[in-house]
Parts: C-alpha cells; sequence; structure tokens
C-alpha cells in the first residue's frame, strides 16, 4: 500500500502536537489509532448544539443526533445561558440538528452563538434559498451540506427528486458565505466521487468531505464500504495526500481539498473519544457518545439558572472523552 506523510500526531499521547517525519500507509495509521485510541482525543473542545431533532428527511445513516421521538427546538435564552457558562471550555461551535434550518428562531440562534465562538452549521441543502439573506447577513464562518448525489433518492427516504436537487444548487450560488459539502460513501456511490469532485469545481465549492459510514444496522451493513477501498481510490487520483487528524486524511483533487473522513464505531464507543465533540441536545443533555446512552442532563442547572452547575457537569461529560486543556 503507498505510503502517507503523516502531519500530526500527539506528542508522547499529550495535548501538544507535533511535526513528526514518517510515513505510514492507513492501515498502519489504523493500528496506531488503535493503540492510542483511549488515550487523550486529538480534537478538542468543540461543541455540537443540536438546536431541533426535526428533519424534512429520513437519511438511513443519520443517527440524529437530539432525540427522535418527538419534535423538540432549543430555545434561544437557554441557548444563550449555556454557552455563556461553557464558553471558556470550547473552541468552535457547530449547529447541528434534525435539520437546523427548520427552527423557528434561526437567526436568533445563529447570531448567540456566533456572539460566543466561531461557527459552522450543516444542512441537508433544502432550505438554503429560502435562508439566503439570514445567512449571508450573519457571521457564520462558513456552511457544510450533506449532498450524495445521484443515490440520494434512496438513501434519504425517497424524499429528494431533480426539483429539489435543482432548489439546493440555486441555494448554494446564492451563498456569499463558504460552502463545503459532505458526501457519504456506499457502494452505490463511490464510483460517483468524480462526478462530485467535477461538481464541487463547477459551483465554486472548495472543500469536499468523504465521510465513511458507521455500521449501526442491516441496511448500512449492507451498503457499507471500508475507508480503505475508498483511501485506494483516491490515490490512483491524486498523489498529493497527508493525514490532518486521527481520522482525516487531505487530498488535492483538480481545485478541490478532498478530505477522506474515516469513521470507526463498535457502538462502544471510541470515535466520539478521539472526535473531541460534546453533544448539546434539545431536551437538555451533553452527550458524548452517539453510539451508547452516555449523557449527562443538567436540566435542573438550567431552569435553576445555575452556571457553575451546569459548568461542572459539562467538565464531567469533557472527562468522559479525557483531558481537554491544551
Amino acid at each position: 500500500m503507498e505510503k502517507i506523510s503523516r502531519k500530526y500526531i500527539p506528542n508522547k499521547f499529550g495535548d501538544k502536537f507535533s511535526i513528526i517525519k514518517e510515513s505510514r500507509s492507513f492501515k498502519e495509521f489504523y493500528s496506531l489509532w488503535e493503540n492510542t485510541k483511549n488515550k487523550k482525543p486529538f480534537m478538542l473542545g468543540r461543541l455540537r448544539v443540536v438546536i431541533t431533532n426535526f428533519c424534512n428527511l429520513n437519511c438511513a445513516y443519520c443517527f440524529n443526533e437530539g432525540v427522535k421521538k418527538n419534535a423538540n427546538f432549543i430555545n434561544p435564552a437557554d441557548l444563550d445561558f449555556i454557552l455563556k457558562s461553557i464558553n471558556r471550555k470550547i473552541k468552535d461551535i457547530k449547529i447541528t440538528g434534525g435539520e437546523p434550518l427548520l427552527h423557528p428562531q434561526i437567526k436568533e440562534v445563529i447570531d448567540i452563538c456566533c456572539k460566543y465562538k466561531n461557527t459552522s452549521i450543516t444542512t441537508n441543502g433544502l432550505l438554503l434559498k429560502k435562508f439566503t439573506a439570514v445567512l449571508n447577513k450573519s457571521k457564520i464562518d462558513y456552511i457544510r451540506l450533506t449532498l450524495d448525489r445521484p443515490y440520494f433518492e434512496n438513501f434519504r427516504g425517497g424524499m429528494i427528486d431533480s426539483n429539489k436537487f435543482n432548489l439546493i444548487k440555486g441555494g448554494i450560488k446564492s451563498m456569499a458565505k463558504p460552502v463545503a459539502v459532505n458526501m457519504v460513501i456506499t457502494k452505490n456511490n463511490i464510483n460517483d466521487i468524480d462526478n462530485m469532485i467535477t461538481f464541487c469545481e463547477n459551483m465554486g465549492i472548495k472543500k469536499l468531505s468523504l465521510i465513511s459510514l458507521i455500521k449501526f444496522n442491516k441496511y448500512i451493513d449492507s451498503v457499507y464500504v471500508s475507508p480503505l477501498k475508498i483511501e485506494e481510490k483516491l490515490n490512483k487520483m491524486s498523489n498529493s495526500h497527508k493525514v490532518v487528524s486521527n481520522s482525516r486524511k487531505s487530498y488535492q483533487l483538480k481545485n478541490i481539498i478532498v478530505d477522506l473522513v474515516w469513521q470507526y464505531c463498535t457502538l462502544g464507543c471510541n470515535i466520539c473519544k478521539t472526535d473531541g465533540f460534546i453533544r448539546v441536545t434539545t431536551d437538555n443533555k451533553f452527550k458524548y457518545c452517539l453510539g451508547e446512552k452516555t449523557e449527562i442532563s443538567f436540566k435542573k442547572e438550567l431552569n435553576d439558572r445555575d452556571s457553575k452547575g451546569l459548568m461542572n457537569k459539562f467538565d464531567n461529560a469533557i472527562s468522559k472523552l479525557g483531558d481537554f486543556s491544551n
């Protein structure tokens, strides 16, 4: 297997990063990660704010980071208090869902998040056109769009047709903010990667992330593609690549930066330990693993407006991942 240059690895498994001149294959890198996955996380102090669990699609691969049963929306005043309480513990914020643009107070939510930290938003793109003004006038850093064409019709619950895809394209064109694209790789679309790169180039998108699936149900098992297979395909397309984190490898293809985001989860759960994300859910919990019921409720602290108590709960969640100080 072709060797790759590693750029960042933890110095003695601490929280400082060193540049080390080594070459490793992705398979060797996997072995290294297996041996260090219980150490301190590579990416530190990152917050995913699940502002709603409601969505206008039904993607087969989605964990839906909130609670699935009822359509809940995070209260902006509550969100402001949460972020103010834990502000010094976090580095950046990702707004997610569900579909975050369905939140009835999305402008206020974005403004609150941007007040505290650099903020991005992840969306399926169906409502981009509708919220062009809100997004373009906000202080949000970039928009991340999940797009799996051409097989999204089945993978997303049969809810996107060509007309809606054209609506998504119109939304992308209307954005003054940078747009990045996620493409979840399956057996059905692995041969469409080159077409997606061309699509991104034509749309002025500079970054594409190819995401491997996490195996958590029988349907996913049937369409699952190993990240090693994705890597093999990308190696044939480019000679320029580097490892930028514990689970990410970056390529330069045409004018696009293409990241291979390698997800590994046995629902044990190890990927959440290494991506360094804490989720804030709509039902007032800090969630530090998507694969099991690992969550810490802060409902009482929020209702009492107990900032110190809420921060202690957040520290407890952080301790489940490792030391986030750096």
